[in-house]
């Protein structure tokens, strides 16, 4: 992930925000010019929003665009860095995201159908899907743009 946003052609600077020693000593040895911020113990926890560590970025190193890479998606490549940044500028958008279409049946708690009639049911490779966010996963399939 590391490699792909330094390698990134419309990517001016890297850096990563972290409170653990560790994760700055291996982002160190990796020797890639990534900068660290010193993220407070506030942000380092597992209700803090990702928001809020932008915020506090922003705050650090002033900046006209902000590109967050989640650290659960390490299979990012700089070819879909720099193609989302140029599709950014582009289209003048004031945000973009990657997604994954997912062409999965969810289900409610009482086993209540959220997209599937049973009956009825079609075969997955026969439905549109559903755009889901890249955060946790990385899936190079698709992006939702907002203007």
């Amino acid at each position: 992930m590391l490699q792909a946003a330094t390698a990134a052609a419309r990517i001016d600077a890297v850096y990563v925000s972290t409170d653990c020693p560790e994760i700055a000593a291996v982002v160190r040895a990796l020797d890639l010019g990534v900068q660290l911020i010193d993220r407070p113990a506030a942000l380092a926890t597992d209700a803090a929003s990702t928001e809020a560590v932008m915020l506090h970025f922003i705050e650090q190193v002033p900046c006209e665009r902000l590109v967050t890479i989640q650290a659960t998606s390490p299979q990012r490549i700089a070819a879909d860095l720099d193609a989302a940044l140029a599709r950014f500028e582009r289209d003048r958008l004031d945000s973009l995201l990657s997604a994954v279409r997912t062409k999965r049946f969810f289900w409610q708690d009482d086993a209540t159908p959220i997209n599937d009639d049973p009956p009825q049911r079609p075969c997955r490779q026969d439905i549109a899907g559903t755009l889901m966010e890249n955060r946790h996963a990385d899936y190079r399939l698709d992006s939702l743009a907002v203007a």
